[in-house]
């Protein structure tokens, strides 16, 4: 898996700031796991939580579903 760093920045206007997300893709270059800027940063009791999603792919390569990577649960459906 291959992993990288973007920072996005919002539309010009009102408050500025930079949210960081992290991405790694699996062997086909597709995105496996996307952290947001809460990963790690948000706690359930003593430990942070793993905040972003994971994509699901068919054996064909298309989306099939994606999946919250704290809890597991999918959040939705291609």
């Amino acid at each position: 898996m291959f992993s990288t760093k973007d920072f996005i920045a919002p539309p010009s206007g009102g408050v500025r700031f930079i949210d960081a997300l992290s991405v790694e893709y699996d062997n086909f270059g597709r995105p496996k796991h996307q952290y947001d800027v809460l990963d790690g940063e948000v706690s359930n009791g003593a430990n942070g939580i793993t905040s972003g999603i994971q994509e699901h792919y068919t054996n064909t390569g298309a989306l099939e579903y994606v999946t919250d990577l704290n809890t597991g649960r999918e959040v939705y459906r291609a």
